[in-house]
This record gives C-alpha cells, structure tokens and sequence, in this order.
C-alpha cells in the first residue's frame, strides 16, 4: 500500500494527521504531489484542510473541480460555492458527516441554488429542515421518495451525525414510512429516551436541531425575553407558520385580543416605553412588485395617493376586501365600483394568476420574495387562488421578517438601549427608555431599509403609532 493510501485508510484523524504529516516530512516528488490531491477529497475535514494548505504553499497547480474542492477545504465557501466547477461537489457537501461543514456551506448558499426537487430535499436535509422535508416527499413521485428517505435512513448512521439529529431523522422516517418499516438501528434510535426537561424552565419555542437560521435564533432570544402582561411577566409560545412564514402567539393568543385590550394589558419592560410601527398595505406593496417586475402593469400607470381608493369608488374597506376576494380567486366584488385603473388592475391580476399557474405545472414554480418556492398541490380547488395567496402572503411575511431582524441587528451593534419586544402582523412594538427621542427615526429609516434591500419596485412604507 503506497503511503497516500496510508494516509486515507487511518482509522481516526489523529491517525490521518500523523500519517499526513510524516508523508510530508521529506519534499514530495512531483509524482506525490500531483497524487496528494486526492486527500482533498478524504471523509476527514482536518485532514483536508490540511492538504490544502500544503497544496497551495508548495504552489502545486490546481483545476476544475480540485481548485473547487481546495476552496472547500480552507473554509473559502463564497468563493468555493462561486466556482464554476463547485456544482456537483456543494451538493456533497450538504452530505458532509460533520454539521458544522454542513452549515458552513449553508451559510452561503441560497435555496435557489437548487435546481430540481432532490437538490431542494438535500439542502432541507442539510439544514435539518424535516417539516419542509416531508413536505417535498408528499409532493414527490416515487423514485424522489425513495431518494428522501434513504437520505434519511443514511442520515441516521452513527458516523454521519450527531445523537441528536439522528434521533431527528429517524424520527421524520417514523412519520414518512411507519414504525413498522424502519431497521432496527433506526427503530432502537427512537425507543431511546429524550433528555428530560427539568422542572420550571421555560420552553417558549420549541427546540430544533442546528443549523438555525439568523431569524430562528431572534425568535429565540424574542420568546425567551416574554411579555409584560397584566403586570407579571410571562412566557407565550411564538409559532411560525409553514407556509405563510407568519408569527403568531400562543398560551396565551395574543395576536387575537382587540387592540384596545392589547393596548392595556401589554406593558413595556420597567423604565420603557412602547415605540410601535406599522408597515403600510404591504401586501399590496408586493402584489403591485410582481405585476411591475413581470410587466403587467407600469408604474406611469400608478395614481398617487392612497392604493386602495385608486382602484374603485366606495368605502375603503368594502375595496380592500373585494381586491383580497380577487386574490385569492374570486369574482364577488361586494358592489364595488371599480375605476379604470382598478380595471386594468384586475386585468394585470388575472395575467398574473394564469402564468403562476403554468409555470407551477411546468415544474418551475415561482417563489417568494425571499427566495422560498411556492409548494402547494393543484389537488383541490381554486389552485390559482391559493398559489397567488401564498405568493403575496409569503412575500409580505418574508418582507417584514427581513425589516424585523435587520433592526435587531442595528440596535445590537449600536449597543441601544432598546429592543424588539412584540411582532403584530405588520406591526413592531420597540421597547426603549422615554428619553430618547432621536429612536423613532432610527427605528423607521431602519425598518425602510428592506425597500432597497429587494429592489421594491413601489416601496412599502411605515408609520409611527
């Protein structure tokens, strides 16, 4: 056995680093060196890395998917997910035995990345997304649900994971293929039992597997804050819709009590106030984004002033709910008198639905502002309806999402004394001392920001309470 294989069959990496490192206690020959690029590809992240290094100070040359791969193993993720060579072997490292390589690489990749539906399955596997997983293996022909759960079964191997996401992966196997059809080893994985939580800790959002995302970790921090309600500080659970990507409140329902009792019974954290926002009609901010991104509409056809009354004549209620009644497929406008613009409007709306439709059919669904496809089967009816409602809901929940969080950020990094505290459909409350004054401003251009962030092409606007 010639020492490069030496090096890869080591049975630890202590054993793979020592081996690596007396193959190169001597000048490899150019025949070792042009060899040695095959240990960049070794199961072994420390190992790799370590080749890449010695790779590149001996400056051996480097091409195609090598170059990539050497990319990968110095942790250079930009630029080795870049590469134009990197395609097939990002896809693998979604594999990667160690979560923390896994989520290096989903650090920088986006979901659209994923051109098919099994590359879609391997970065939520990646992620360790199972909701969105079993969501494509319902949507999925046989072979694709094959391929979802040997992942799975394979994801389960004690040298592929942690006990943890083990645990996770049988367990959505349980739920996809029934306990009845699981392996032994998998079986025995889900008949262990769970740490137990101790008595008295709070468990506000329920706990999911690393990787999380910037935002679940906000939500984190936001549930383990609480609120102020009645005077006592307590502990609602926050839930994120699945599809809608909205959140919402439980235990209690917060969301659902009329303002004026949510005015009085919600409390500022001791020695704050309340600053709260609210974004203006962004739904229709993105519904009107998609009609001018595809042309369906221009913006000289745009009147100024209020959205809504621009569209038709009558109470401005009674014309927003005939506009979300055509949303979402119907044809009962409530005696609305609709205006020119309101009638090209409804015409561009129509276009609108008819080419979701068939891109969807086409299996080239659109997505979100955010970049999250719309999945939704065409069984059932009113199919456009409900495409085009995901379509708006999701991008006005991905819009605020988006503004949420990059104020957290800012009010992070400039050390404020102020915090999110509450998330209301469209609406932010801020917590801050009464004494500043310069807040509001902040906190608006901040929340503002996301316009130029997405290239909105009518901006959404907010407003102070």
């Amino acid at each position: 056995m010639n020492a490069i294989k030496l090096v890869a069959a080591a049975p630890t990496e202590e054993a793979k680093l020592a081996a690596f490192n007396q193959l190169i206690a001597r000048p490899p020959t150019p025949a070792v060196l042009k060899k040695l690029r095959a240990l960049l590809y070794d199961p072994c992240a420390a190992l790799r890395y370590e080749v890449a290094v010695f790779l590149r100070r001996e400056e051996v040359p480097l091409h195609g998917e090598d170059h990539a791969q050497s990319l990968f193993a110095l942790g250079l993720m930009e630029e080795f997910v870049a590469h134009p060579d990197a395609r097939p072997l990002v896809l693998e490292a979604l594999r990667d035995p160690q979560p923390r390589v896994r989520q290096k690489v989903l650090n920088v990749l986006n979901y659209s990345f994923c051109r098919t539906p099994y590359e879609q399955a391997l970065y939520q596997y990646a992620r360790a997304d199972t909701p969105a997983l079993c969501d494509i293996y319902l949507h999925g022909d046989d072979a694709l649900k094959k391929y979802i759960t040997d992942l799975l079964r394979d994801g389960t191997r004690p040298e592929k994971n942690t006990p943890f996401l083990r645990r996770q992966y049988a367990a959505c196997l349980e739920q996809l293929t029934g306990m009845e059809n699981l392996d032994e080893a998998v079986a025995r994985l889900l008949r262990r039992p769970a740490n137990r939580v101790k008595k008295g800790r709070r468990a506000a959002v329920t706990q999911r597997a690393q990787p999380v995302s910037d935002w679940e970790l906000f939500l984190k921090e936001l549930a383990g804050r609480g609120l102020y309600i009645d005077g006592e500080r307590c502990f609602p659970k926050l839930c994120v819709g699945r599809v809608s990507g909205r959140v919402t409140y439980k235990q209690p329902g917060v969301q659902t009590w009329p303002e004026s009792e949510r005015l009085k019974r919600i409390q500022p954290p001791p020695g704050t106030r309340w600053w709260r926002f609210d974004f203006i009609a962004t739904e229709p901010g993105m519904l009107l984004h998609f009609l001018l991104s595809h042309y369906l509409i221009s913006l000289e056809d745009l009147p100024p002033g209020d959205f809504y009354r621009s569209l038709a004549r009558g109470e401005r209620a009674d014309i927003k709910k005939a506009v979300n009644r055509r949303i979402n497929g119907g044809a009962d406008d409530g005696g609305v008198l609709w205006s020119p613009f309101g009638r090209r409007f409804l015409e561009a709306l129509e276009n609108l639905r008819t080419e979701l439709v068939r891109a969807q059919r086409a299996g080239r669904p659109y997505r979100t502002l955010g970049g999250r496809p719309l999945v939704t089967p065409e069984k059932g009816a009113n199919f456009g309806g409900r495409l085009m409602n995901r379509l708006i809901q999701g991008s006005a929940s991905d819009f605020f999402n988006a503004a949420v969080l990059a104020l957290h950020r800012r009010l992070e990094e400039m050390n404020a004394p102020a915090r999110v505290g509450f998330l209301l459909f469209d609406e932010v409350w801020v917590s801050a001392p009464p004494e500043r004054p310069h807040m509001p401003q902040l906190i608006r251009e901040t929340l503002e920001e996301q316009n130029n962030v997405y290239r909105l092409l009518r901006p959404v606007r907010v407003k102070a309470k």
